[in-house]
């Protein structure tokens, strides 16, 4: 009699059992809000009477972007003016999934120096666009240096915010330095200017860093700044992205470089970059390995690889080093191995040059195709071993001591294409002592052509391996290495292994145990996973049930045959 109690007992408990796991299955199937981690700003580490200061979590990190931004009322804004910020080790931010940057507005800029002391900030994430978006909004005369940002996220939903920047480092640069920083991640996508170190800088310098990974933008971006102004200077920089021109904003331009999107006054040097880029709105494009536009621009001892594809349908300029110099603008010791096709002006180093710009001691040896159909619409489609077209203004462009190594040239129109200068529309323009490889393909819609040789024409002077030698006489062996039977390359560009020290670094870092324990929760964005713990907990549960199930039918079967 006590074991049929027993049993009822029993099943109706394994009734109450099964009402449980169904409601708790209900629950792991549908979904649910995240759960992240709460990221309190702590400021316990600052006192105003200290110059010096060291940060050591995520929280104490955004405990400087509160007193940035005028957070904090018993110390309104806090600028760090002449006053230095360190980091005391590797921040991991990825309990944390929207980052308010430090100094999100132009009058709350920081203004001190932070110091990364080689230590990397990780997991940085930004998802909701507030108009300067990156690690900081607004930096003015100020220093950050030695620092890497790793895994980052500032990957932006739409809607865009109009003229909206996003960077990883800084949104807005002005009279800033910023030095031995190196990002990893994906930067931007609806923001207006994207840049992988800084959105827009003014009178800035930017030195001895590297990006890797994914740019994206609905107008401009460049690998290390979206658009540099004002006399800022890049140097000593390495990327090795792909980069986006996703929609450009009621069909405006869409603009790409792989080290900056456009140089407005400002100057390029001992940079290279490895990226892909990729245009194909309807609208015009201009792309470039290093720059995508130059307005006074000087762009020297610098080189790119990867491929280059600017496919709008409009109006289209894209180069392995520029995609167009405006005005007073030049490009001068520079290689290229890039891959350029353009829907309507390609060149190996220039697409496209306006106004009294100068391309000198330069060579190519990327595949230059032109893809759009000629119609009396579409105008002339060009292609050009060194420069694609030149305009018909009437002050001079100039080409001068270069070296055009493409394998091929191609254009769907049905001529321009040429070894040197794709095509010229003026007579001031100059060509002077420039060479191309005899064995060069030229192809036109019609077929193939012959070249017309000669040194100051738009084919250039043929060369081939046994007189190539002859071609590299004009150039400066203060900047160039030349060595028989190989390409010339530059001196003092060792960046893809100076980026490949840095990539080290980071690694290393990412396999130190000295992490931030106070940030790393098991609240992680998506990840934290209360789901797979009920359903681990019913599998214990079920399982506990099934083995005393068993016992009990073993316990009355027993009893039944002993009576």
């Amino acid at each position: 009699m006590g074991v049929l109690i027993f049993m009822k007992n029993y099943l109706s408990s394994i009734r109450l059992f099964g009402l449980f796991i169904f409601v708790t299955f209900l629950f792991c199937i549908v979904p649910t809000a995240e759960i992240y981690a709460e990221l309190t700003p702590n400021i316990d580490w600052y006192d105003p009477k200290n110059n010096e200061f060291i940060i050591y979590s995520a929280e104490e990190l955004a405990g400087l972007a509160s007193l940035v931004n005028g957070q904090v009322p018993e110390y309104s804004i806090v600028a760090f003016k002449e006053r230095t910020i360190k980091l005391g080790k590797d921040i991991d931010m990825s309990s944390y999934d929207n980052w308010i940057p430090i100094g999100i507005y132009n009058t709350h800029a920081f203004q001190g120096t932070f110091d990364g002391c080689g230590y990397s900030i990780r997991n940085l994430s930004i998802q909701k666009p507030s108009g300067q978006d990156a690690l900081f909004g607004f930096i003015v005369d100020a220093k950050i240096k030695d620092l890497f940002l790793t895994d980052t996220t500032i990957f932006l939903e739409p809607p865009s915010i109009p003229d909206g920047k996003a960077a990883g480092v800084a949104a807005y640069s002005i009279r800033s330095l910023i030095s031995n920083v190196h990002v990893t991640g994906k930067i931007g996508r609806a923001s207006y200017v994207t840049g992988g170190i800084i959105g827009m800088s003014d009178t800035t310098k930017v030195e001895n860093c590297s990006v890797s990974g994914e740019i994206t933008s609905v107008e401009t971006a460049g690998g290390i700044i979206g658009i540099a102004t004002n006399i800022s200077t890049v140097e000593n920089c390495y990327t090795s992205l792909e980069i986006n021109i996703l929609n450009s904003v009621n069909n405006t331009e869409g603009i790409a470089g792989g080290i900056c999107g456009k140089v407005l006054r400002s100057k390029v040097q001992n940079s290279s970059s490895s990226s892909n880029i990729n245009i194909s709105e309807d609208c015009d494009s201009i792309g470039g390995g290093i720059l995508g536009i130059g307005d006074y621009a000087k762009i020297s001892s610098c080189y790119s690889t990867g491929n280059l594809n600017m496919v709008g349908a409009n109006l289209v300029s894209s180069g392995g080093i520029a995609g167009h110099l405006e005005s007073n603008s030049e490009v001068k010791n520079c290689y290229s191995d890039a891959n350029v096709s353009s829907s309507t002006r390609a060149g190996g180093i220039v697409g496209y040059m306006h106004t009294s710009s100068i391309v000198d001691s330069c060579y190519a040896t990327g595949t230059i195709i032109a893809t759009r159909e000629q119609t009396e619409r579409t105008g002339p489609v060009i292609a050009g071993g060194i420069v694609g077209s030149c305009s018909d203004t009437d002050t001079e462009n100039r080409i001068s001591n270069c070296v055009a190594l493409n394998d091929k040239l191609e254009t769907k129109g049905k001529e321009h294409v040429n070894r040197v200068l794709g095509a010229s529309y003026a007579r001031k323009n100059i060509l002077f002592n420039n060479w191309a490889k005899n064995s060069m393909s030229l192809i036109t819609a019609s077929g193939g052509r012959m070249a017309d040789p000669g040194k100051n024409y738009y084919d250039g002077e043929s060369v081939s391996s046994n007189n190539i030698g002859f071609a590299w006489a004009s150039f400066d062996t203060d900047v160039w290495n030349i060595e028989t039977d190989k390409l010339p390359t530059l001196k003092n560009v060792g960046l893809q292994e100076h980026a490949a020290e840095a990539m080290n670094s980071i690694s290393a870092n990412e396999n130190s145990d000295d992490i931030n324990a106070a940030t790393v929760t098991n609240l992680k964005k998506g990840n934290f996973d209360v789901k797979d713990l009920l359903l681990k907990i019913i599998i214990i549960v079920v399982l506990s049930q099934i083995i005393i199930a068993a016992i009990v039918i073993v316990f009355i079967y027993r009893r039944n045959t002993r009576y």
